[in-house]
């Protein structure tokens, strides 16, 4: 199998849990897929845990698609766009400079190898229109630059239009429905709409994670021709999927002091590893991200995610104690502070050297010079 191929095609061809006794492990459900190959979570209370193949209705539903009725939505809507290669490729590129690089919800190799596929008239879970509108509403945030074609602000525009997409896309979602929503709950934030931007982020993220079961680490079954690596590629892109949308709930969540609905899911889901990303040296000329290829399309920023998705796991256990509804006795609250102060600090005694700031070793008008006072403001 073609490997630029393989983690495409796995994610409609991987059985979770079917032709085997269901695991309590994981709560008795399974995960199934469609005929198009997005998958659906289904746990024990429900018929379709015990199903064989993926499910079938009597009634078969309307379901729409973005491919057919997106752009006649958006020109109902007044948000009809031609659209310009150029302006596309520049917001694009401030996405992954500027946004993409911390949290890395989405991830850039897939992307832009899954554009291409779409572009080309085939269907893929990894790529919509919709996720592309939601990248240019957060890459249009990082200029000043004005749009021809576009009246007033093109970032509200771009967000317009991924709304607009998604409320067809929701009838059959997809990984890049999750990663779309996470952008949509961001750009509404940031505009200081707060209650449509929770809604997003706590409401419609944490379902549609479990309607396709992201939140549990389920056995699969593959067929007898995917490969190991092929199971692994498709099992780290679902995992950074799930804690990119687990930190932006649980940063949301602490924001607004709201309880987090993420933390009560029972997530078994394994954090992404740190992997080994070499040096780039700073006299290296840039270049056109659009023109990498793939195996040196790794963010360089990568593992700052990683630990960010380590730190938003200790972050939930804080928002359950301050959040859990549940009365406690002054000790049994103390106790989970001090337990919670201790992975705190275990946390930041593992960061390593790079983005570990060491505020005895230098001088603070010299740290100040080197990391810069928004930074030191974490510390």
């Amino acid at each position: 199998m073609d490997k630029r191929d393989s983690v495409r095609r796995l994610a409609g061809r991987i059985d979770y849990g079917g032709g085997r006794p269901l695991s309590m492990k994981n709560g008795g459900g399974r995960t199934t897929h469609d005929d198009n190959g997005r998958p659906h979570y289904y746990g024990p209370s429900s018929n379709h845990a015990f199903t064989q193949s993926s499910t079938s209705y009597l009634l078969q539903p309307s379901l729409r698609s973005v491919r057919q009725y997106g752009d006649p939505s958006l020109r109902r809507a007044g948000l009809k766009w031609s659209g310009d290669i150029r302006i596309e490729k520049q917001l694009t590129e401030l996405f992954f400079k500027w946004h993409n690089a911390i949290c890395n919800e989405v991830n850039e190799c897939v992307y832009r190898r899954e554009k291409e596929i779409y572009d080309h008239g085939q269907d893929s879970l990894f790529y919509s229109p919709t996720l592309q509108n939601a990248i240019l509403a957060i890459g249009a945030c990082y200029t000043t630059r004005t749009i021809p074609g576009i009246p007033g602000d093109s970032s509200e525009f771009f967000a317009k239009r991924a709304k607009t997409l998604l409320e067809i896309e929701l009838d059959k979602p997809t990984f890049a429905t999750l990663e779309a929503i996470s952008l949509i709950s961001s750009h509404e934030m940031v505009n200081a709409r707060e209650s449509s931007g929770w809604l997003y982020s706590g409401g419609i993220s944490v379902h549609l994670v479990t309607d396709m079961g992201l939140h549990l680490d389920l056995e699969p079954n593959l067929e007898p021709s995917l490969q190991p690596h092929d199971l692994s590629g498709a099992r780290k892109l679902s995992q950074e999927i799930f804690w990119a949308n687990y930190w932006l709930n649980i940063q949301w969540s602490l924001y607004l002091g709201r309880p987090s609905l993420m933390t009560k899911l029972g997530c078994t889901t394994r954090k992404p590893e740190v992997v080994s990303i070499p040096n780039m040296p700073r006299h290296e000329p840039a270049r056109d991200r659009s023109e990498r290829q793939p195996e040196d399309c790794q963010n360089p920023a990568y593992n700052v995610a990683v630990y960010i998705y380590r730190l938003a796991s200790i972050m939930g256990k804080i928002a359950d104690t301050v959040y859990g509804g549940v009365p406690s006795t002054i000790r049994s609250h103390d106790n989970a502070i001090q337990a919670i102060t201790s992975e705190l600090e275990q946390w930041k005694k593992n960061l390593p050297p790079e983005v570990d700031i060491d505020l005895d070793k230098n001088g603070n008008m010299e740290t100040q010079v080197i990391y810069g006072s928004s930074i030191l403001q974490l510390q």
